[in-house]
């Protein structure tokens, strides 16, 4: 229930956010935003974001609280780990979207443009760390 509200707080600033760059990028006369209201649309955007993705860290926690009771296997564990870490990445991308929206929101949008970057070094990191438990696991197996 809370993810859905979550979604649903979160996603009618980003409709209302897209609506605004479409009309800019067909040249159609939109509305225009002044500073204070950008500020506040992007930090609402920003809250969204970063409540979302901190509701999916608390799930990956207590998946990884009941390991035990899960049965998780080795590889599944630091899966679990993996996922945990990418989701404060990508809440502390939106903390930080939200840190600057508060003195320039025009650049606030841009923060989010670090997503693909530190996910790629993220999963280029621990990712092997995953593939190689669960080739070992399936070694093992056979």
């Amino acid at each position: 229930m809370v993810l859905l509200f979550l979604v649903l707080y979160y996603v009618y600033p980003l409709k209302f956010v897209f609506t605004l760059l479409f009309h800019a990028v067909m040249g159609v006369e939109g509305i225009n935003l002044g500073w204070h209201e950008a500020s506040v649309l992007m930090r609402l955007y920003a809250l969204g974001f970063a409540s979302v993705f901190f509701l999916f860290v608390l799930l990956y926690r207590h998946a990884y609280r009941l390991r035990r009771e899960l049965q998780l296997n080795p590889a599944e564990v630091e899966a679990t780990r993996f996922e945990i870490r990418e989701n404060v990445v990508m809440t502390l991308i939106g903390l930080l979207s939200f840190m600057v929206a508060l003195r320039s929101p025009e650049w606030a949008g841009w923060v989010y443009a670090l997503i693909g970057p530190v996910l790629w070094i993220h999963g280029s990191i621990y990712g092997k760390r995953i593939r190689m438990l669960g080739e070992k696991i399936a070694a093992e197996k056979s």
